[in-house]
């Protein structure tokens, strides 16, 4: 790629960010630009009391704990591989990157505050070891999101029409899952792949991702375990915190569309500036509707929100700030 077309893709992405931001900001604030909403926000909130709120905010804190602990305990086992982590250093490297990635598109550049923590000569293991981590994880996304969305298709609950245009999407994220599966289980076909290629810079990378062909099946399959792990932990502490806006949320329902609301917070481009206007976005969207479509539960669209950034306060923030106190023992220069 010449100059002056990396130049062009720059901006681009610069000005997708800018719209989306724009775009999701404007969205949230005419949904809640009817005084109503406002008034149905306080009459919620005056309903809750400390007795309520903090002991979900500990439980949510304490799930919180436990996702990070099985991130970090997924990482230190596909570490294994390349270089042994203790319990303590592999964290910092998962808190690091979590401070990190959250001024990139999508949070996904996790792997410089992870792998730029190592000792010299690991920074590009850790990284691609941090790849097949986020794989993993990016397969457990889709794989329930799909579910999801077909759970919502068939039960409907006025979010989304039976359409052609549905099913076909869903059939596109089955297809795109099935290729991500099978590059993910084929990792030694792509070392092998570029073993074949001619040329010193080729035996170079070869050599350094010879210890990608040594993942086997089983160890795949724990790392997708793990990832499994922390997507329930993700999906209970959003029912948790919508169970904190109506005690008659039905589990099933919540459940579903909670996966297809990870689902496009995840494959929506997001900056930092705009992801809680996206998740904003999304929940209106999606809880919205569901919220019309069973009465019982005497919520106002907008209430719905305040889940959604409850769950990016506690599993984003937090980390990222008590990774700020690793980022300044990243080794970006070698």
């Amino acid at each position: 790629m010449n100059y002056n077309s990396a130049k062009i893709l720059k901006s681009i992405n610069i000005l997708t960010g800018m719209l989306i931001f724009v775009l999701s900001y404007i969205f949230v604030f005419v949904k809640l630009s009817t005084p109503s909403l406002w008034q149905d926000i306080r009459q919620w909130w005056n309903t809750l009391s400390w007795s309520q709120i903090c002991p979900l905010l500990v439980l949510m804190v304490m799930l919180m704990l436990l996702n990070w602990g099985m991130e970090n305990a997924k990482w230190r086992f596909l570490m294994h591989k390349v270089y042994p982590l203790s319990f303590f250093a592999s964290l910092k490297s998962v808190l690091a990157g979590v401070c990190v990635s959250v001024i990139f598109p999508n949070r996904s550049c996790d792997f410089i505050g992870r792998a730029f923590i190592l000792p010299q000569g690991y920074a590009l293991k850790g990284t691609l070891v941090t790849w097949v981590g986020n794989v993993a994880q990016l397969i457990i996304t889709l794989f329930f999101g799909v579910l999801g969305l077909m759970y919502v298709m068939f039960r409907g609950h006025g979010i989304a029409p039976y359409t052609t245009a549905y099913i076909v999407g869903t059939l596109m994220l089955l297809i795109l899952l099935a290729l991500i599966l099978w590059a993910y289980f084929n990792i030694a076909a792509f070392v092998k792949f570029i073993h074949k290629i001619n040329g010193k810079w080729a035996v170079k990378i070869a050599d350094k991702l010879n210890f990608l062909e040594y993942y086997t099946f089983r160890e795949l399959c724990i790392a997708l375990g793990w990832s499994m792990g922390r997507y329930l932990v993700f999906v209970f502490q959003l029912y948790l915190a919508l169970r904190l806006c109506s005690d008659s949320v039905p589990l099933c329902s919540a459940l579903g569309i909670s996966c297809v609301y990870f689902l496009f917070t995840t494959i929506i481009p997001t900056w930092v500036l705009s992801e809680i206007g996206v998740r904003a976005s999304v929940a209106i969207v999606l809880f919205g509707p569901a919220v019309s479509y069973f009465p019982s539960l005497g919520l106002s669209t907008a209430v719905v929100i305040f889940p959604t950034i409850l769950l990016w306060c506690v599993n984003v923030v937090l980390p990222a700030i008590a990774g700020s106190f690793f980022v300044l023992k990243l080794k970006l220069l070698r």
